[in-house]
């Protein structure tokens, strides 16, 4: 019964530990990528507002949010299999 209880904890804290890998690769992005990213993800603004807050093209911003998504899905998908890699264990 002890080791049903600790199963939400641990899944919490690995949960925790995910979400802090995430925002590790979001925070290593270059500056103006990880802004529009951010302003796309977090502030969930659309391409076209984001475009006028900095005076950019809405191409422009849609080619960093893809590519900030490219160079994320690339890292976290190497950090997501030793995840589930020793999750095995």
């Amino acid at each position: 019964m002890d080791a049903h209880a600790e199963v939400p904890a641990d899944h919490l804290i690995r949960e925790k530990q995910l979400r802090a890998h995430i925002e590790q690769e979001i925070q290593a992005l270059p500056p103006k990528m990880r802004r529009i990213f951010e302003m796309s993800r977090k502030e969930q603004l659309s391409h076209r507002e984001i475009a006028e807050a900095l005076s950019v093209s809405e191409n422009n911003v849609s080619k960093q949010v893809n590519n900030a998504l490219r160079i994320l899905r690339t890292k976290l998908n190497l950090i997501a299999s030793l995840y589930f890699l020793f999750n095995q264990w």
